[in-house]
């Protein structure tokens, strides 16, 4: 699977893949359009979401969810309430080596939405909503 779509590059096959399959279902959507900033204790840090849908969904997607993704998504969603963050996962995969939790347990658990392999289309029919000040494009 290439890594281009239209002339546009992605940072990975997979987000190749949600992006063709969301063209194909007529999903709107800009890539990496915008950082949004989020601190680490001690450090100032940008996150730029891999995409955002018309209406101003954030859309994240991971072919392997880290502690280190864990706990920025949580930062984030923490110091940006108001942004509504989905996950697309390429499968529910394990968290842990034990196979007690997967990544739709971490989701659930922290009120994130989630879905796997590709955009869901209610997801771009919910309403639109204005972005929060203090994004930096």
């Amino acid at each position: 699977m290439p890594r281009a779509i239209r002339g546009r590059k992605y940072r990975s096959r997979l987000e190749a893949d949600v992006a063709r399959k969301a063209q194909n279902s007529k999903i709107a959507f800009d890539y990496e359009p915008f950082f949004i900033p989020w601190e680490q204790p001690a450090k100032n840090r940008k996150y730029k979401p891999d995409m955002v849908l018309e209406n101003n969904v954030v859309v994240e997607v991971k072919g392997r969810l880290t502690v280190e993704d864990r706990f920025k998504m949580l930062k984030v969603k923490e110091q940006w309430p108001e942004l509504r963050i989905r996950f697309v996962f390429k499968r529910d995969d394990w968290l842990t080596k034990s196979k007690k939790h997967k990544y739709s347990h971490w989701c659930k658990k922290n009120n994130f939405k989630y879905a796997i392999g590709r955009i869901p289309k209610s997801w771009a029919n919910e309403e639109h909503r204005a972005l929060p000040a203090g994004l930096i494009k």
